[in-house]
């Protein structure tokens, strides 16, 4: 687990170190590093998730081209896709599954209900979204 500025100290006595990093709204990698002595601080770069920041963008802007938005998503995310709301509040613990044509509907419906979406995780094939994992975070 990170800090608040993405840093993390480890303590290793291996010369080759792999770890996996993951973060939302960024794609998973698999990261091998050779510790040296003289080396200590090292710094690594995630690529950035575009569709998990982008469906998070259309969940908080205002946009008056709901057709536009609509097609955009139908584009990005697969036919045979997994969509899963993770739910852990008062109310309720557990999930929600939607397939596509449901999320995209939840997603482009005029409501405040989606105005604090927090993607937790995407995975992909054929470069559309084939799992996807959400939960809404009313403290944000």
């Amino acid at each position: 687990m990170s800090d608040e500025s993405g840093s993390i100290n480890l303590k290793t006595d291996e010369r080759v170190l792999k770890m996996v990093v993951s973060a939302p709204y960024y794609k998973t990698d698999t990261v091998t590093r050779t510790m040296k002595n003289f080396d200590i601080d090292q710094k690594i770069s995630l690529q950035a998730n575009d569709y998990a920041l982008i469906i998070h963008y259309f969940s908080v802007m205002n946009v008056d081209d709901w057709q536009k938005r609509r097609k955009y998503l139908g584009e990005i995310i697969d036919d045979d896709d997994i969509i899963y709301q993770v739910l852990n509040d008062e109310r309720a613990s557990g999930m929600e599954i939607y397939n596509k044509e449901e999320f995209i509907n939840k997603l482009t419906m005029p409501t405040g209900s989606l105005k604090h979406i927090e993607i937790l995780d995407t995975k992909f094939k054929d470069n559309k979204i084939m799992v996807l994992r959400f939960r809404v975070n009313p403290d944000k």
